[in-house]
């Protein structure tokens, strides 16, 4: 049985973390970017308060590839808030 690795030192997690947390960040604004892309696509003149409200926008509230896109930036949102709650000790209970 191999023994586990030793576990990193406080201020190596805090930066673990924080570089986690840049890549989020940057992971973040990518998607949103892509987003307003593809909804301007379908829909001109489409605002970014139209983004995060785009069931009011029948144009993209229909498209599969444009629910797909949002899919995947609700995720990185998601992940982004799990991560910065755990970091301030705030996160929710585990699994049931």
């Amino acid at each position: 049985m191999t023994e586990p690795p030793d576990r990193p030192s406080p201020p190596a997690e805090r930066d673990l973390a924080r570089a986690v947390d840049a890549l989020l960040e940057q992971l973040v604004a990518l998607q949103e970017r892509r987003l307003f892309a593809l909804g301007r696509r379908l829909h001109p003149g489409l605002s970014r308060d139209d983004l995060h409200n785009f069931d009011d926008v029948p144009a993209l509230a229909g498209d599969p590839h444009f629910a797909y896109e949002d899919g995947h930036y609700a995720g990185l949102l998601a992940a982004q808030a799990a991560l910065r709650a755990l970091l301030r000790g705030r996160a929710g209970p585990g699994p049931a």
